[in-house]
């Protein structure tokens, strides 16, 4: 699903002329961080499913330039319906990841012990509801 998003977003960069942005598919643990080379970093419905999320979100800190952001959208298992949460269980018996839920809290203040400072968060209307946050690294 990852590359077809990213085939997206290079026809919209293509059709907007765009010349200053590139998008990459990549696992965080996987990764050797470039050190300060990105303006913004993008964890749309993942930390969830990382095992350890605070190396992670240390990573994604350092990878990122000063005053940078980081932008993602977490689902929270105390949002989901109770027959979503049986069939999340079940799917993990055949093989689906494992899904580690963490509150809108939880997940704000792993966030900023990393060093990152909550710009903004919400969490839309809905039965699947996620937390979707925009941080900034602070400078200095």
């Amino acid at each position: 699903y990852a590359k077809n998003m990213i085939a997206i977003a290079n026809e919209k960069k293509a059709e907007g002329n765009v010349e200053n942005a590139t998008f990459t598919v990549a696992v965080i643990e996987d990764m050797e961080p470039e050190v300060e080379k990105y303006d913004a970093v993008l964890a749309l419905n993942i930390i969830h499913l990382l095992e350890d999320k605070p190396a992670a979100l240390a990573k994604i800190h350092g990878m990122l330039k000063p005053n940078g952001y980081f932008i993602s959208s977490t689902p929270s298992m105390g949002k989901i319906p109770f027959q979503w949460r049986v069939l999340i269980g079940l799917f993990r018996l055949v093989g689906f990841p494992r899904f580690e839920s963490v509150s809108t809290e939880q997940l704000r203040k792993m966030i900023e012990a990393v060093g990152f400072e909550t710009v903004e968060q919400w969490i839309p209307e809905g039965s699947m509801q996620s937390l979707f946050l925009v941080a900034q690294k602070r400078s200095g």
